[in-house]
């Protein structure tokens, strides 16, 4: 993934897609990105939050972050719904 290969996140789990999805079934969401209104990245070993990842993600309204490494949030400029996070 291009996350990988240009050294995003490269001292924690790289955000990709591929891996958004794979959460979002494993909490019962939604292969579609925009009609996931709550995203459980909780525990999941992130250090940064990729945009153009996050950018998909403009239904969402839940956002559970605890447990990672994160040293700001960010990205989150097209998630305009977010109520709680």
């Amino acid at each position: 993934e291009a996350a990988l290969d240009s050294g995003w996140n490269s001292a924690g789990t790289a955000m990709t897609r591929k891996l958004m999805v794979e959460i979002c079934q494993r909490h019962d969401g939604y292969r579609t990105p925009e009609v996931n209104d709550k995203l459980y990245l909780h525990s999941q070993g992130f250090r940064r939050l990729d945009p153009e990842v996050m950018k998909l993600y403009t239904g969402l309204r839940c956002l559970w972050l605890q447990g990672n490494g994160l040293e700001r949030i960010e990205g989150l400029d097209d998630c305009v719904e977010i109520r709680n996070l």
